[in-house]
C-alpha cells in the first residue's frame, strides 16, 4: 500500500495525527505500536483512508457521502480493483466493522465487479 499509494492518488500520512513523511516500510509502522497510524489517498474526490491495524490484513474506509456521482464512485472502484490486481487477492467492500457482509467484490481472476448474493 505504501508502494502504490503515489501511483493511484495524492497520499498523505498522519502519525498520531499530525502530517509525517510516508514510511518506506510497513514494517516500521507496525513495530511502532506506540502510536497511530494512517494513510489518506485523494482520488481526486474521494479520500481513501488506509488504516494499520494487523500485518496480513488491509483495512480502508471511506465516507460513503464522497461519492456523489458515477465517476467518484467508478474512482473508488478502479482504486480497489488496482489494489487487489497489484496484491493478487479479490477486494470485498462491506459495511465498517462487519467483514463477514460482503456488498459487492472484485475477482482478480476473473477481473470483474460482481454485487453479494446477499446485499
Amino acid at each position: 500500500m505504501l508502494n502504490l499509494s503515489s501511483s493511484l492518488g495524492e497520499g498523505a500520512y498522519f502519525r498520531d495525527g499530525e502530517e509525517a513523511p510516508i514510511p518506506s516500510s510497513a514494517n516500521s509502522i507496525f513495530d511502532d505500536v506506540d502510536h497511530s497510524h494512517l494513510l489518506q489517498i485523494n482520488l481526486g474526490g474521494p479520500v481513501i483512508n488506509a488504516h494499520f491495524f494487523i500485518a496480513d490484513e488491509m483495512e480502508l474506509d471511506l465516507d460513503p457521502s464522497q461519492i456523489t456521482s458515477q465517476a467518484d464512485l467508478d474512482l473508488v472502484l478502479d482504486f480497489c480493483a488496482k489494489i487487489g490486481q497489484e496484491i493478487k487477492r479479490d477486494i470485498k467492500i462491506t459495511p465498517e466493522n462487519t467483514p463477514e457482509v460482503t456488498y459487492i467484490y472484485f475477482s482478480v481472476d476473473q477481473e470483474t465487479w460482481r454485487m453479494s448474493e446477499h446485499s
